[in-house]
């Protein structure tokens, strides 16, 4: 719950002021135990003006991995002293003109995702609560009438993942969505991932990487062998795509893959050619006396 500006009667807006001369920057997301209000943030006008002229002026710039070349992530170690990122604060620039970032020690950073990871289960389980309590809901997807499905999309394209109980939005449980080329880009590398491990479990030949994958990925999602549309989602896992061997003894390797519909490849997979082909001709046979 937000605390009430008493001179405005409304809940504090940055910018407001204190009888003290400080200065309202922003309510956090934690509570105080005492009486159960945002903590709030206050700064002094100096580093205020500070703050909104950079806020004003640059754009946000945060330092690179040089090892990756991509942004820093939780968790990544730094060579010479092995402190491990945390974040970057985004109110905060240091004088080499980037957002400041937040390391800390090998103990305390496990100390850190330890709490991290308790007030998570914690957040699940009330909001878990509330929700068989009927005190929060899932939202409805207002063209089926039924729950959110795994696979579906909205108005806007965005594709639903699944419902995230570690969330609350209002009264409802919280969801998580990905935009449909995220959507298709994590899929692949999901099955990608599963195939890997299976070949490395079962000891089955494997020399693809990612990369390959997509570039050998229907563009069209037609589905080579059965000429249909391929979809990802829960609604049919038939039409799903699937990596098939040409040659099943020759395992996952370049020039032996192709990416077809789930329902061949089942088909391909529990049965050897010479029984497709009888199946094939009976079918034929009935189909033929009608």
């Amino acid at each position: 719950m937000k605390k009430i500006n008493s001179k405005t009667g409304k809940v504090y807006v940055k910018g407001d002021k204190r009888d003290d001369g400080y200065i309202f920057y922003r309510y956090r997301k934690t509570t105080s135990p005492k009486d159960g209000f945002f903590h709030m943030e206050w700064m002094d006008p100096e580093r205020f003006k500070k703050i909104q002229g950079i806020q004003k002026i640059k754009k946000p710039i945060r330092r690179k991995n040089p090892k990756t070349d991509t942004y820093f992530r939780p968790g990544d170690k730094r060579d010479f002293d092995n402190r491990i990122f945390l974040r970057y604060r985004m109110n905060r620039i240091d004088r080499y003109g980037y957002y400041y970032e937040v390391w800390e020690t090998p103990e305390k950073s496990v100390r850190t995702q330890e709490i991290k990871s308790k007030n998570r289960k914690n957040r699940e389980d009330r909001y878990r609560d509330l929700y068989k309590n009927n005190k929060l809901k899932k939202r409805i997807n207002p063209e089926t009438r039924g729950f959110f499905k795994r696979g579906e999309t909205d108005k806007n394209g965005k594709v639903f993942l699944g419902y995230d109980f570690r969330l609350k939005n209002g009264d409802f449980v919280g969801e998580l969505w990905s935009d449909s080329i995220n959507y298709h880009n994590n899929k692949i590398v999901s099955q990608f991932c599963r195939i890997r491990d299976k070949c490395k479990k079962k000891k089955i030949p494997f020399d693809i990487n990612i990369d390959y994958v997509r570039d050998i990925f229907p563009k069209d999602m037609i589905c080579p062998v059965l000429n249909l549309k391929m979809e990802w989602g829960d609604k049919d896992r038939r039409i799903s795509p699937s990596i098939d061997r040409f040659i099943p003894e020759l395992g996952y390797v370049k020039g032996n893959i192709r990416i077809v519909s789930n329902i061949s490849n089942t088909i391909k997979s529990d049965r050897n050619f010479q029984i497709i082909e009888k199946i094939y001709f009976d079918f034929k046979k009935i189909r033929g006396n009608k």
